[in-house]
């Protein structure tokens, strides 16, 4: 999206949303809704796909290319002819809170996994498309409620494990002491046939590849899920195979990528777009989690935050 292109887009979204909090109607005006038209004063300008993050864990980008026996599905998307990969492709930290924080807000902030709900102040990218009236979700797979305060939930239904610290929503204070919280909801509120402008997914700690040691598995029933196992590569890589294709067939451009790589190193994550209105093809530029957060911000015209401010954007057609 050009410049005039996202200003406009921008100015749009932020009219409609002063409008709905005054609880007005403007002629002519909407909200920025993925993949439709933004019409004011007779201009037109179309928004982007719904665009759709999934975060995985503790994968570099060569442990998964050099698996096609237990992770088929993510090296079936490597060099696909509706993806596009990037082989430069870097955490912004360890362990795996300051990425969520860093993606979603343009700063790492924690030096730890301890957490508890409203903890970071923010300001979050959630707040700024809530601002500009651009629909936005964070769907957590296996959390108990929507806006839970839970630090850990083992869900018998999903056969795996929620984590606060998988969720880049609940931990911001501008998120949880706010009705945007109503807004980061069980996966099972994911509805594809209605995707926001930009979601976030987490899939349990069973399906996203961070697994379990034997002893936190000791009577929760989950199945393939030790830690380090082929079984839980297995389980998780089935688990993409599930739902991304559901996602893109409604129109979505899915971002596939993990939290962090390996021990002390960065980089290379995996990384992956794919979805019908992405360009295939391979990209070496440099991109971390922050390009993510500059990536939905340029496309909505918005501020740049924190690191966000230096790094390459990520495509957000």
């Amino acid at each position: 999206m050009n410049g005039s292109r996202a200003r406009l887009a921008f100015a749009v979204a932020s009219a409609a949303g002063l409008l709905a909090a005054l609880g007005a109607a403007a002629p002519g005006a909407q909200a920025v809704t993925a993949g439709r038209a933004v019409t004011t004063g007779g201009a037109v300008t179309a928004a982007p796909a719904p665009f759709v993050i999934i975060m995985m864990e503790n994968h570099g980008l060569h442990p998964v290319l050099n698996d096609r026996t237990d992770m088929p599905y993510l090296n079936s998307l490597w060099r696909g002819g509706t993806s596009r990969d990037f082989t430069q492709y870097a955490a912004v930290g360890h362990p795996s809170l300051p990425n969520y924080l860093g993606m979603s807000s343009g700063f790492t902030q924690a030096t730890s996994d301890s957490v508890h709900p409203g903890q970071y102040a923010g300001p979050s990218i959630w707040d700024q498309l809530t601002q500009a009236g651009v629909s936005w979700g964070i769907f957590e797979e296996g959390m108990p409620s929507v806006c839970s305060p839970d630090i850990s939930y083992n869900d018998s239904v999903t056969s795996g494990q929620y984590l606060l610290r998988h969720d880049p929503g609940v931990i911001f204070g501008t998120v949880y002491n706010s009705a945007e919280c109503q807004q980061v909801q069980p996966l099972t509120a994911l509805n594809y046939a209605s995707l926001p402008a930009v979601s976030f997914i987490t899939p349990n700690t069973c399906d996203d590849m961070h697994g379990l040691t034997a002893a936190q598995l000791t009577g929760t029933g989950f199945t393939n899920c030790l830690v380090g196992s082929g079984a839980l590569e297995q389980r998780s890589d089935h688990w993409l195979s599930q739902i991304v294709p559901n996602l893109t067939a409604a129109g979505a451009t899915v971002f596939i990528t993990f939290d962090e790589c390996c021990s002390a190193t960065l980089s290379p994550d995996y990384a992956i777009e794919t979805g019908p209105a992405v360009t295939p093809g391979s990209s070496t530029t440099s991109y971390s989690h922050y390009s993510v957060l500059a990536g939905i911000e340029d496309a909505y015209g918005l501020p740049l935050l924190g690191g966000a401010a230096t790094a390459a954007p990520i495509p957000v057609p």
